[in-house]
């Protein structure tokens, strides 16, 4: 019996010695047992570690946000999308900042601002999200919350394109017809068709030299921005 009583004694002491380096303050936190969003993670010296509630990474606010703007949304579904994309927003996420702005663009469960709109697609393209890349150049572009710089516009513009984000390489297209040049307005023509989309404006005619200059940088684009990258719309 005391052999017994020994054994199960030094089997709860290995136990203890190869516990998780993070455990809950109250049971194991992941057990599935008790994952209850107010249970504290600690560390193997018994401090507490930051984290998100159980459940609620930046990722999955984002997520849950997303699902709750359907186009029949309540006002209270629309309410709790706009806080988690809020809190998502606020610990760098970029997906929740890039949402957040366009909330704030078009006014949807907050005040419309253009300016609270910029900041938050700003934030977003400094992280290499393509979205908020071609929306932060849209805005330069029509000097909607910050001055109007066409050149920063086509350098964020350029920067989603490059993440094959086929709407940037339209309106780089249309740019530069506007600004009456003809052969970068082929060359994103041509980019955005190979990246699944016409367009849908007429492009210039143009000489057979000109034709295997814009089809050489087409190729060589393809090339250096190839096919696994994100291809947003």
């Amino acid at each position: 019996m005391n052999c017994r009583l020994l054994a199960i004694g030094v089997l709860a002491l290995v136990i203890l010695a190869i516990r998780p380096t993070a455990a809950t303050a109250c049971g194991w936190w992941g057990d599935g047992e008790s994952d209850a969003s107010d249970t504290v993670a600690v560390d193997a010296d018994g401090n507490p570690i930051e984290k998100q509630e159980v459940g609620q990474s930046p990722k999955v606010m984002t997520q849950r946000a997303t699902r709750l703007l359907s186009d029949d949304a309540t006002e209270d579904q629309i309410s709790l999308a706009v806080m988690l994309l809020k809190k998502a927003a606020e610990t760098g996420f970029p997906p929740a900042q890039n949402n957040l702005a366009t909330l704030y663009e078009g006014g949807r469960g907050v005040p419309k601002d253009q300016f609270m709109a910029f900041k938050w697609f700003e934030r977003a393209a400094h992280q290499s999200e393509p979205h908020a890349e071609h929306s932060l150049g849209t805005m330069y572009q029509e000097g909607r919350g910050a001055e109007r710089d066409l050149k920063k516009a086509a350098y964020w513009m350029e920067k989603a394109a490059q993440k094959r984000h086929v709407g940037a390489a339209c309106d780089l297209a249309k740019m530069a017809l506007g600004n009456t040049d003809s052969l970068n307005a082929v060359k994103w023509n041509l980019i955005a068709v190979q990246l699944g989309k016409e367009c849908g404006f007429g492009m210039p005619e143009m000489t057979k030299p000109e034709e295997t200059q814009v089809r050489r940088f087409v190729n060589q684009w393809l090339s250096q921005y190839p096919k696994g990258l994100e291809k947003a719309d």
